[in-house]
């Protein structure tokens, strides 16, 4: 069964969506007239070009961890030499 929330997870699940309602009205209507302007213009371009939107590959949506990349042992180097002598 699902689990049931008790009064107070329910308390602040509520104003945590209130806070959020409160900061979507509030927002500058300038930015969403610009968001809304680059939006729609990125539509007329698919539908233009007849491509459908995806998502990019994996490879581009993370970036490597410090380990996969091999540039943190010259990272490491770098900024040993960097380092001032006495501290």
């Amino acid at each position: 069964m699902f689990p049931i929330m008790d009064g107070a997870q329910a308390t602040i699940k509520l104003l945590g969506d209130l806070a959020i309602f409160v900061w979507l009205v509030l927002r500058p209507h300038g930015g969403l007239a610009a968001e809304n302007l680059f939006l729609r213009k990125q539509l007329a371009m698919f539908q233009e070009r007849k491509l459908k939107p995806r998502r990019p590959d994996a490879p581009f949506r993370t970036a490597p961890s410090h380990g996969e990349s091999g540039t943190h042992r010259r990272d490491d180097r770098f900024l040993a030499r960097r380092q001032p002598a006495g501290g």
